[in-house]
């Protein structure tokens, strides 16, 4: 049976995804966040296509994406070919990393534009990973209040304000305030990919565990062998086993036991 083409959007933006086959990890470790995140900036270059948001799960991928001079389809194959081959690469491993080809929505006016902005952000809170939206380091969210590298930012902020104060103030109240966005029926099964809740890490525990934060965020998709694994590092880099029990919300005798 033939593929159905692809609904274009008029304005040339779409709500892109694209996740792990079988549902597996497409990000292990906080390196592989960051290659695909050099890999997005790489092809941007070379396909002009502009990012208004994102947000990198454990495994799946969400974009607010204009297109740029190159076709949405080849530049989703050029940045999955380049880092799905990296990762075979660094974890030993063959075959597709990616299911299927990308899933898009074309986003055809503001409001629809701006309730994207805040669900794609408040997809790892949704997920259970953690409570706050400003507490996960994988989404373009603080591209939006501070310094930005990836994400081009004027187009949505100016949605909400003409004053770039204003704007960055509105766009924190809508991520963090605002109503819930709606789902596009086609693609609502895919967005509703649920993953185990994990606690996210204060900021009090020592640096030795918010270095390891983000690994620790991957647990729930991870199992008991990795999440064991974490512990047993955590442990010999020196963390109460208290604080590792009480982050992980499991008892300090399993952690004495990993």
């Amino acid at each position: 049976m033939p593929r159905r083409s692809r609904r274009k959007s008029h304005s040339g933006i779409y709500h892109a995804m694209v996740r792990g086959i079988d549902r597996q990890l497409i990000f292990r470790d906080p390196a592989d966040f960051l290659k695909y995140l050099r890999v997005l900036e790489e092809c941007k270059r070379v396909s002009s296509f502009e990012i208004y948001a994102y947000c990198l799960m454990p495994n799946h991928v969400h974009l607010l994406i204009r297109e740029g001079s190159e076709d949405l389809g080849k530049a989703f194959q050029r940045i999955g070919s380049r880092y799905a081959y990296w990762f075979n690469k660094k974890y030993e491993r063959c075959g597709h990393l990616f299911q299927d080809r990308f899933k898009s929505e074309p986003v055809e006016d503001d409001r629809y534009f701006i309730a994207l902005l805040r669900y794609i952000h408040r997809n790892p809170v949704a997920a259970g990973i953690c409570r706050n939206v400003a507490d996960y380091s994988w989404s373009s969210y603080w591209e939006f209040i501070g310094p930005k590298k990836l994400v081009d930012s004027d187009y949505p902020l100016k949605l909400f304000s003409e004053s770039k104060k204003a704007a960055r103030s509105a766009f924190i109240e809508h991520i963090n305030h605002g109503e819930e966005p709606m789902q596009p029926v086609s693609i609502e099964p895919y967005m509703r990919h649920k993953t185990q809740p994990v606690a996210c890490l204060s900021s009090e525990i020592s640096n030795r565990i918010d270095e390891s934060e983000r690994a620790l965020r991957l647990l729930a998709a991870q199992g008991i062998a990795d999440r064991n694994h974490y512990i047993r590092k955590l442990k010999s880099e020196g963390v109460p086993m208290h604080h590792i029990a009480k982050h992980l919300k499991i008892s300090i005798w399993t952690v004495r036991k990993a």
